[in-house]
């Protein structure tokens, strides 16, 4: 069943609101990026700072509303203890989230789309995962950017993963979903990767795409999605 969230899930990172709509002609995200690569998935180095919080935000997703039966932490590099001590509580299992943070609706020609729209986000990873996706946000009114926050869009866990695979292969699909005033919604964009890029436990990675879409009035608009991929292994045994 697809879930439409029109609102962040009550999580945020390095003091970032909830959901902020500004102009896409104005500098108002608190991320950098690069041009759009040529890949979908680009490793992301990050500090050691930086990675507790963002395995602060994964665990306090264990403690919301929208999880149950979470155990277990999520274990970043830098972990300190004894070797003794580490190999007694290594974790096992790999946990692989990914978060959106921004959306840039660029408009091409004929006013953009017009029409209420929704991104949607169709991942899964390899057997046997247990996944929480398919998921839908509302999405920005042309020549907007939104930024909602961190928002997980797709959250997976592989049991003995960080144990058994080097690896862990996604396919991927996201959409845009548009409800006009007249005619039969459907989708009237998609971007998808299937096995295209690969995800290694305990890394980071940042995902950029684009989707060119068209709407029945014929207006044309981009639709760029940005935001960071968590692989890490963790003791959880549920999400």
């Amino acid at each position: 069943m697809r879930r439409i969230y029109s609102y962040c899930i009550g999580v945020s990172l390095l003091g970032m609101s909830a959901i902020v709509i500004a102009d896409s002609r104005a500098a108002s995200s608190t991320t950098s990026y690069a041009a759009t690569p040529s890949r979908f998935l680009t490793r992301a180095n990050l500090d050691l700072g930086f990675q507790s919080q963002v395995t602060h935000l994964l665990n306090g997703l264990c403690n919301g509303a929208t999880r149950s039966g979470c155990s277990g932490n999520s274990v970043a590099h830098g972990q300190s203890g004894s070797i003794d001590d580490l190999a007694a509580k290594l974790p096992a299992n790999l946990r692989v989230t990914f978060l959106l943070t921004e959306i840039t609706h660029e408009v091409v020609s004929g006013g953009g789309v017009q029409d209420l729209s929704y991104a949607t986000f169709k991942i899964s990873g390899p057997a046997p995962t247990m996944e929480i996706a398919d998921l839908s946000v509302e999405a920005p009114a042309p020549g907007m950017t939104s930024e909602p926050g961190y928002l997980p869009v797709y959250d997976g866990l592989l049991l003995d993963g960080c144990g058994t695979t080097q690896s862990f292969p996604i396919d991927f699909s996201s959409s845009i979903y548009a409800i006009p005033e007249e005619g039969i919604p459907g989708d009237i964009g998609i971007f998808s990767r299937n096995n295209d890029d690969t995800i290694e436990p305990n890394g980071y990675w940042t995902f950029d795409y684009t989707i060119h879409a068209t709407s029945n009035a014929g207006g044309v608009s981009n639709y760029r999605f940005r935001g960071l991929v968590s692989a890490t292994c963790t003791n959880a045994t549920s999400l």
